[in-house]
């Protein structure tokens, strides 16, 4: 069975949710001057190559990931719907999202996740999970609209097909030798907002340093925004030598979003 995708906006609509956003930001004083974007999944080889280039240029020239090439690719891209969020004015992909659904988990045999984490059938196998990966956000972009747009877009896809829970990885660069890292795993497990309740473990632990520098951490604007929403962060993060970072299975069910977001993402 196909996916059912949300149709690209037009522009008119792109215009709409520019200037919703603008609003929202400069109300809460975040940022006035926000450029005009709009989603779309992709559906050519060139599109996928597109998104593949800019996740190249924030995973290894950003974050110190050892990837061959010019381009971030691996065999799960063909296997996955891909969310592109573009520059209204000059076309270019700004921010992406890639989505592996069960149907097409159990042709590539599990999920990307599962390189990485046990998880258990009641997890790997259910029929309402979809794997969310390798979102990220071009540099002169990071002001908060694509990810409400992308977002946003998830929300359609998952309530258009019937799914109801998201899982996938907040990665943690290490390139500060695994201080940000563990002083996000402290902090999170002296607030007890990690839950070990699923049984999930990493097949790769990421040693954590017991001492941490901060009390109070400023977490990462995309782990913190997950969490705003009503995601949870279960078990210990496992370490991923390629991309050279420390990885927090995250899981989000819909069913229990933060009622404040509930009308922004799941009209």
């Amino acid at each position: 069975m196909s996916q059912i995708l949300p149709q690209k906006n037009s522009f008119s609509k792109t215009q709409a949710f520019f200037y919703k956003t603008k609003y929202f930001f400069s109300k809460n004083k975040i940022q006035k001057n926000i450029p005009q974007i709009y989603a779309s999944w992709a559906k050519t080889k060139k599109d996928i190559k597109e998104l593949q280039k800019l996740r190249y240029k924030v995973f290894a020239k950003e974050m110190g990931a050892k990837i061959p090439g010019r381009i971030d690719k691996d065999i799960y891209d063909d296997f996955c719907e891909h969310l592109i969020i573009r520059d209204a004015f000059n076309g270019k992909v700004v921010g992406t999202y890639r989505v592996l659904t069960q149907e097409n988990k159990r042709k590539i045999g599990r999920f990307y996740t599962e390189s990485e984490f046990k998880l258990n059938k009641s997890i790997s196998d259910n029929e309402s999970v979809v794997e969310l990966g390798r979102a990220c956000v071009h540099k002169d972009y990071r002001n908060g609209a694509v990810i409400i747009s992308l977002w946003s877009e998830l929300g359609k896809f998952m309530k258009a097909n019937h799914y109801e829970k998201m899982i996938g990885c907040s990665s943690i660069s290490l390139l500060d030798g695994g201080q940000y890292a563990s002083d996000i795993y402290n902090y999170l497990s002296k607030q007890n907002k990690i839950n070990y309740n699923y049984g999930i473990e990493p097949k790769k632990s990421f040693d954590v340093l017991k001492c941490s520098k901060k009390q109070n951490v400023q977490l990462p604007s995309l782990l913190k925004g997950y969490m705003r929403i009503g995601a949870e962060v279960c078990g210990n993060p496992a370490y991923d030598e390629n991309f050279r970072t420390a990885d927090f299975f995250t899981l989000f069910d819909i069913n229990k979003i933060n009622e404040k977001y509930a009308k922004r993402f799941l009209k």
